[in-house]
């Protein structure tokens, strides 16, 4: 059986130092939160840009103001207690400035409340060695990775199709010690099957760079991050969207799902690849059928990884972001790579 990892905002990867924003130019967001049903300004309300370093909270009038952002694609998340999650798309790829008003709306109370029994200790010790494993992945660099506040996860088996489920109203925080970054994260789902070990996971990462104790530290994250980089879901879909496949060294083939796993399959060159301009928009549309094998020939072994379209196609942006990641299952070496893996976009 397969790996599987579908994921929301988490496939949405790049290297510090190896961002593709075009920065000569900073942009502006700015606006109001407000309350959907009052209409009361909505005071530290947690705002960021998913995937970066940037982030601010309203103010007691609820306004906000994120600036210095160079230009690209990004997903703007409001997050407050008590409220519903919210996340907008923002093309900022002609930079200026942008206003943004929200009207958050309040979490509904079920009509008829339901008490559930909490998991018992060792029952959720065991449930959060799994969402661990699922969630920070199972590289070199997982073993350096730690969710500094894991008792705010309420984590159960669904009783009737025996998924894992994780959720939490507070932000997770993980320290990364391999690459160097403190990670908050707004998790939105997880969802995982322990005997097909597949799932379903939608999250928002924000960056902050943490402080190396010396040279030799700062060096051991600069040659972790390229290394995370390179050969990553990220850095094939910019080399694709950009036509420098082949200088990128990847290689695609097509074929049966046993002729790939076998290491066969036909080869499938760039110019065949069906990518084509998203409508609208500075985006590209990628398309193919049933599964493909993505070869990244610059390590020895190759790292392979198996991909295939859950809906029409995937939308890539300039930057090689999946604006559309849940239409993506990967097994294989991209499956393998989870928040221990993860780059903020600059």
């Amino acid at each position: 059986m397969t790996r599987a990892w579908l994921a929301g905002a988490c496939f949405a990867l790049a290297a510090a130092g190896l961002s593709f924003a075009q920065t000569e130019t900073k942009c502006t967001v700015s606006g109001q939160v407000v309350d959907s049903e009052t209409g009361t300004p909505l005071e530290n309300v947690n705002l960021f840009l998913s995937h970066t370093t940037l982030g601010c909270a309203s103010g007691t009038d609820g306004r906000y103001r994120l600036t210095g952002i160079p230009r690209g694609e990004y997903e703007l998340v409001m997050s407050r207690v008590g409220y519903e999650l919210q996340t907008m798309r923002l093309d900022l790829l002609r930079g200026g400035s942008v206003n943004c008003d929200f009207r958050l709306r309040p979490k509904m109370l079920p009509a008829q409340e339901i008490q559930i029994e909490a998991s018992e200790p060792e029952e959720w010790k065991h449930h959060l060695k799994t969402f661990l494993r699922e969630f920070l992945g199972e590289t070199d660099n997982a073993e350096y990775c730690t969710i500094l506040n894991p008792e705010v996860l309420d984590l159960r088996i669904d009783p009737g199709a025996r998924i894992l489920r994780a959720a939490t109203d507070s932000v997770l925080h993980v320290e990364n010690r391999a690459l160097g970054y403190r990670i908050d994260i707004v998790l939105e789902r997880f969802e995982h099957d322990p005997e097909e070990r597949r799932g379903t996971y939608v999250f928002y990462p924000k960056f902050e760079e943490l402080l190396p104790a010396n040279k030799e530290e700062a060096a051991a994250w600069s040659k972790n991050r390229r290394k995370s980089y390179t050969g990553s879901l990220k850095h094939f879909l910019h080399a694709l969207v950009s036509g420098h496949m082949d200088n990128e060294m990847f290689a695609v083939y097509t074929g049966t799902l046993q002729d790939l796993l076998s290491g066969y399959g036909s080869y499938l060159f760039p110019d065949k690849l069906n990518v084509v301009p998203e409508e609208g928009g500075s985006a590209k549309r990628f398309s193919f059928w049933g599964w493909m094998r993505v070869d990244y020939m610059a390590r020895i072994p190759p790292l392979s990884s198996l991909i295939r379209l859950k809906e029409p196609s995937a939308i890539i942006d300039s930057l090689g972001n999946v604006l559309n990641p849940l239409c993506l299952e990967m097994s294989g070496h991209w499956a393998r790579n989870r928040v221990a893996e993860l780059l903020p976009l600059y």
